[in-house]
């Protein structure tokens, strides 16, 4: 079975550990802060350090090896959602 879960992320590109093989579905903010929602198994034991990273809108993008997550608008900021793939 499958079960949907929250995580919050380091919009500053930091690490977090997920389920092995979670997919990611949205991205939001909640009281400021940045999250995403994931579906992963309820028997998912094994797990993954994966890396986030938020762009402002004109902000330059270092990471090369980027997939785009979704857009959250905090305020009057825009902010772009990326996973950093590769080696963490």
């Amino acid at each position: 079975m499958d079960v949907i879960h929250k995580y919050e992320i380091d919009a500053h590109g930091g690490k977090i550990e997920l389920p092995k093989g979670a997919m990611v579905l949205s991205t939001g903010v909640q009281n400021d802060k940045f999250f995403i929602w994931v579906i992963t198994t309820l028997t998912a034991m094994q797990t993954e350090l994966r890396r986030f990273k938020a762009y402002a809108t004109g902000e330059v993008m270092d990471d090369a090896n980027r997939e785009f997550i979704g857009t959250v608008f905090v305020s009057s900021l825009v902010f772009h959602i990326f996973e950093i793939k590769g080696d963490i």
